[in-house]
């Protein structure tokens, strides 16, 4: 996926397209920027990237971002058995 984003990076601003890309394997993800792993980037850099990147995507995304958020993040509850739908409930808060 390439976004097209307006990041400062260090002493530089880059205009232009900004290369994001995930390679998984069994057990194993690596995030890397234009060829540099996300994790070796500045925190406060990583957060402007999200911010534009967060900026960019579509309502669905943008859905399915903060559902990952609240699970990843939440505090868990287990609700119990629903009679009316007939399956297990799981509650996830996040207070932000």
């Amino acid at each position: 996926m390439q976004i097209f984003l307006d990041v400062k990076m260090g002493h530089y601003l880059i205009t232009g397209f900004i290369k994001l890309k995930i390679t998984y394997n069994d057990n194993h993800y690596l995030l890397d920027i234009d060829g540099k792993e996300f994790v070796d980037i500045d925190y406060d850099k990583q957060k402007e990237i999200c911010h534009k990147l967060v900026d960019k995507v579509s309502e669905g995304v943008l859905q399915r971002f903060i559902e990952f958020a609240c699970v990843g993040m939440g505090e868990y509850e287990d609700l119990g058995y629903c009679e009316t739908c007939g399956e297990f409930v799981d509650k996830y808060v996040i207070n932000i």
